[in-house]
């Protein structure tokens, strides 16, 4: 299958654009996660990646060796990955030429221009990229993840028509994939896959996992319960809020958040004067594995809302991966999962207190584990940016 991609690509390099005006690392933002992970993975299978993503922001001059190699150093430390593909930066407009919006410059120069040539296939989740790419005969992966600037393109099922370049159309669960086939997207040119798990997310910490455990367990405190990811009022976080005021001797730490969103969390914590919930706001990925280990139980909490049903959470199977105990907000995305043998509960997002209930029937059911439990591991296994790109890789070559 790789020689087949090798020969797909014609000696190019398979190529990433998220979405134009996308910065190179950007914490709390799930878009740059997939876009690494994905450059990542498909370096690692043997091919030459290339990510495309904006400079601006960046706190290191990126137009030398040196500034490349310091930006590949934070792009690892940030996301825990090795970040040895090609990367390449896209510019804003200069000043004296035009005021832009934002990836505007990049979309009709940077792109065009000194990406798309060196490109042997172009993935992206952007529909203007990869309209643009598909004019110049650039055999395309496009990824919708029901965002905005995804639901509102109307000429994909055109694109499809017309362009059997477009080889692949992925959508990132089956309700999305339903949404696409209603609008005229031929069934049988897409695919679902549900997001990864970075294969450096199955490192054992026990030293450090086992350290956390004693420094926290002291005080009354006789159990860690663990929340890394987004904080927006759709994730439901505050879910934790009412299952810590009913569990005083369980430490409830909640990880990830722009500054704005962790402000506001840690409001509402002082708020209800909870002495046990702690807010350490964003932690590199490689940080925060020695707390998920640490965990007796990992929560991945969701609000019940309409975008509940397309929603497929990057931290599932990095939860999986860590093989301590979860809960999780019961999905079409999640639920599918479950697995009698796995430590492994659910709740419903509907009722909010039943996520209390079920903590408690987890902890009553799985026991906290060094090495972690070995079928939530065996799961997470599956579901690697590895596999995930390899699965692509079958239907493209088909």
């Amino acid at each position: 299958m790789i020689d087949a991609m090798l020969r797909l690509l014609g000696g190019k390099k398979y190529g990433i654009v998220s979405v134009p005006g996308d910065p190179f690392v950007r914490p709390a933002r799930a878009r740059l996660i997939w876009a690494h992970n994905t450059a990542q993975a498909v370096q690692n299978l043997g091919l030459d990646a290339m990510l495309a993503a904006n400079v601006q922001g960046l706190p290191i001059k990126f137009e030398s060796h040196n500034g490349i190699r310091s930006v590949r150093r934070l792009i690892g430390d940030l996301y825990n990955i090795q970040a040895d593909y090609d990367v390449r930066g896209l510019y804003e407009a200069p000043s004296k030429v035009a005021q832009l919006p934002a990836g505007q410059w990049a979309l009709d120069y940077d792109i065009p221009r000194n990406i798309f040539p060196y490109c042997g296939l172009l993935h992206t989740r952007h529909p203007v990229v990869l309209s643009r790419a598909l004019k110049v005969g650039l055999p395309c992966v496009y990824e919708d993840h029901d965002e905005d600037h995804n639901t509102a393109f109307k000429k994909l099922p055109e694109l499809v028509r017309e362009h059997r370049n477009l080889r692949v159309v992925v959508a990132i669960t089956a309700s999305v994939q339903e949404r696409l086939v209603s609008t005229g997207v031929p069934r049988e040119r897409t695919i679902v896959l549900d997001s990864g798990v970075n294969s450096l997310s199955f490192e054992r910490q026990q030293e450090a996992s086992a350290a956390i455990r004693r420094s926290l367990l002291r005080r009354g405190i006789q159990r860690i319960v663990v929340y890394a990811g987004g904080l927006q009022p759709e994730r439901g976080v505050k879910q934790l809020l009412y299952a810590a005021r009913a569990m005083p001797d369980c430490l409830f730490l909640i990880f990830g958040g722009t500054a704005p969103d962790q402000s506001a969390m840690r409001a509402s914590v002082v708020e209800w004067q909870l002495s046990n919930v702690l807010v350490p706001g964003y932690v590199p990925q490689k940080q925060v594995l020695a707390f998920q280990q640490a965990a007796d139980a990992l929560v991945m909490t969701r609000q019940a809302d309409a975008r509940a049903a397309i929603t497929s959470p990057l931290k599932f199977f990095e939860y999986l991966a860590a093989g301590s105990p979860m809960v999780a907000a019961k999905l079409p995305a999640t639920e599918k999962w479950a697995d009698e043998s796995a430590a492994l509960d659910f709740y419903d997002p509907a009722e909010p207190e039943t996520l209390l209930t079920a903590l408690r029937r987890s902890f009553a059911s799985f026991g906290w584990q060094p090495q972690g439990h070995s079928r939530n591991i065996e799961i997470a296994r599956q579901f690697t940016w590895e596999q995930r790109e390899l699965a692509l890789f079958e239907r493209l070559v088909a």
